[in-house]
């Protein structure tokens, strides 16, 4: 341990944050920030707000609060598959592939509740938000953090992820702030028509991980922010 830590401090001795902003190295804190603030833009705030938004969803608050704690233990199970896709697939494959289910689910959620406010159009709001919810801890909510230790550079890789970590704090409460007025009674009152709104960023969020998200699997340092 005494050796790990004096070959860190080696590494970051005469580095700075603003490092993170020079070079090569800024492309790689554009993507840890964005493969970081993927996590709320897509939608995130639906299900963090999950007992809310299915009660805004006319499901019964008790009928929400279960709802939400069957979200939670599939987000667990979520997890635990993500240690075999993270081994099995790429990281950029992951993302896509996450980004695209939630694009999807969030139009399905928009569409039903826009066509009807019946009680079947509120339990198939609520089963696509926790389908969604398994969906993406088994990818891009575990993942991330592999991306983020593989594309910041080695003497940079802390200063990195904790700026990154900032970004993510803020987007989060951005986007629960936005999430709370669009849903809100007293709001716009969209409730499930919310997921108009997210859908926008998340095809926003589509074409940066297509253009922009290298695959960082079985890459060497000097490639994965060439």
């Amino acid at each position: 341990m005494k050796y790990t830590i004096e070959a860190e401090q080696e590494l970051e001795a005469g580095t700075s944050y603003w490092d993170c902003f020079k070079g090569a190295n800024l492309r790689r804190t554009e993507i840890s920030f964005v493969a970081f603030m993927c996590q709320q833009f897509e939608g995130t705030a639906i299900t963090g707000n999950a007992v809310y938004f299915f009660t805004q969803a006319v499901v019964g608050i008790e009928t929400a609060y279960n709802l939400s704690v069957v979200s939670l233990a599939l987000s667990c199970v979520g997890v635990v598959m993500s240690w075999y896709l993270i081994y099995r697939f790429g990281r950029r494959s992951l993302y896509l592939f996450e980004l695209w289910t939630s694009l999807i689910g969030l139009l399905a959620v928009a569409t039903a509740a826009t066509i009807s406010n019946s009680q079947k159009s509120s339990y198939a709001q609520a089963s696509i938000v926790i389908c969604s919810v398994l969906i993406r801890f088994a990818t891009t909510g575990p993942v991330c953090y592999a991306v983020l230790a593989e594309i910041s550079s080695v003497s940079l890789r802390s200063k990195t992820i904790s700026i990154a970590r900032v970004a993510y704090y803020i987007s989060q409460i951005v986007c629960n702030t936005l999430q709370t007025y669009l849903i809100n009674p007293t709001g716009l009152n969209l409730k499930g028509k919310s997921g108009w709104v997210w859908s926008g960023s998340c095809s926003l969020l589509i074409m940066w991980a297509y253009f922009c998200l290298p695959e960082t699997k079985l890459s060497t340092s000097r490639t994965r922010a060439s």
